[in-house]
């Protein structure tokens, strides 16, 4: 992970994030509340899932929110999330090497997936 504050001039230097990844791609991207959700497959190898998480101390720690793919011998890769002028949070990402896939959810939904675990 590197981070920057001047948009893109300069970076910090790239960190480990303490996440199971198989060397593939993640996408972060900030709530209105400062905390960071991150797409990616939670696996030490393979793409077979593809799953979000949720810091709240700028991405040293990660917290589970939801698993959004899980296929056996399938693969969901390339995430990307962008946010609307309605707040909703899209997210793509390859389906099964297949075709591209959208799925549309808003803050509201995270913070109902996580209650009742404790952060």
């Amino acid at each position: 992970m590197a981070t920057t504050t001047d948009a893109g001039t300069t970076w910090s230097k790239p960190q480990h994030l303490e996440v199971p990844n198989p060397d593939s791609a993640v996408n972060a991207l900030p709530l209105s509340n400062g905390c960071i959700l991150l797409a990616f497959n939670k696996s030490p190898r393979g793409r077979e899932n593809l799953d979000l998480a949720l810091s709240s101390d700028g991405g040293v720690t990660w917290q589970d929110v939801a698993r959004i793919e899980e296929g056996k011998g399938t693969e969901f890769s390339y995430p990307y999330m962008i946010r609307d002028s309605h707040r909703r949070i899209h997210l793509v990402y390859t389906w099964m090497r297949k075709r591209i896939k959208h799925v549309v959810f808003n803050e509201a939904w995270i913070n109902s997936k996580l209650q009742g675990v404790s952060q």
